[in-house]
């Protein structure tokens, strides 16, 4: 077993106007591991170059203009030369004893390894946002779910580490949300046979107002669209169709938006559009109780 002081492992972080944030989480991080943060275009570069500049083991890469945190991630990722890569939002934080449970976690036979995130709001009290990952890790370890199952619904890149050879080829969709759907696809496709789930919590997921998931803007549901255009497309091409459609669920939320939200029935059908072109059957069910609930929310 590596020490982790020789153990080659690069944290890579898109950011985009979180100055404070960034400078939490950097402070999260140990000198002794390596930092990219790549900037998204924000308006105070000067500041985020200070701050990054006040940190030994951080370098920082700046993006003329946003292009969103997929292009971030993707440019952080051609960057890394070391052996091991996680990737961090910038407005959340690992916790105290994380790189120490890295350490002894870390396996050349393992490509991924996927750790039990926790969730914090900015005031540091435990939040809500991590109870469905949760779910997923007790699932696995009583094998109600296979892991290959769970990765398909464990989407998100934070709180995992990867052996950067295995997946330094993926991409990222060049959309402004949803943009690691695509490469999370490409990790359970490829990689499924060599992860491990770690019942342990290195990574605390941000749980607040600001939060880019909390973003509801028409613009915002445009990308998140052609996200799953891109994620549906490669799971279709890379999967025998039977375990596509057992794996793909399409609980309607693609169609439901729009029309809560926006009123936009136009938008509405090209989300059933996309349903339709990879034959993925609507839970119609679970779209009746999203819309009842969503009705009871605007009274």
């Amino acid at each position: 077993m590596k020490s982790m002081k020789s153990l080659d492992l690069t944290v890579v972080i898109p950011h985009h106007n979180r100055p404070t944030l960034l400078l939490r989480l950097l402070h999260t991080i140990p000198p002794h591991v390596s930092v990219i943060v790549v900037d998204d275009g924000s308006d105070d570069v000067e500041l985020i170059e200070s701050y990054c500049a006040s940190f030994d083991n951080v370098w920082l890469i700046p993006l003329l203009k946003a292009q969103g945190a997929g292009v971030a991630r993707q440019v952080g990722l051609e960057h890394v030369k070391t052996t091991y890569v996680m990737f961090a939002d910038s407005d959340d934080v690992f916790l105290s004893d994380a790189f120490d449970i890295i350490e002894k976690a870390c396996d050349e036979s393992v490509e991924v390894l996927i750790f039990k995130p926790t969730s914090m709001d900015l005031e540091g009290q435990l939040a809500k946002r991590h109870l469905m990952h949760h779910a997923l890790f007790e699932e696995v370890h009583a094998k109600t779910l296979t892991s290959f199952e769970a990765l398909f619904k464990f989407k998100e890149v934070w709180s995992k580490v990867y052996q950067t050879k295995a997946i330094q080829n993926f991409m990222f969709s060049k959309t402004f949300v949803g943009n690691d759907l695509l490469f999370s696809a490409q990790v359970a496709i490829h990689c499924h046979e060599h992860v491990r789930w770690v019942n342990e919590c290195v990574y605390a997921i941000s749980d607040h107002e600001d939060a880019i998931s909390y973003e509801h803007t028409k613009e915002r549901y445009k990308h998140r669209l052609q996200a799953n255009a891109d994620y549906y497309d490669y799971c279709f091409t890379h999967l025998p169709k039977s375990t596509f459609h057992q794996l793909i669920d399409g609980n309607g939320v693609l169609i439901l938006w729009p029309l809560i939200k926006f009123k936009d029935i136009s938008l509405t059908l090209q989300a059933y559009q996309l349903y339709s072109k990879y034959g993925i059957k609507i839970n119609y069910k679970a779209l009746l109780k999203r819309v009842v609930k969503a009705q009871n929310q605007a009274h």
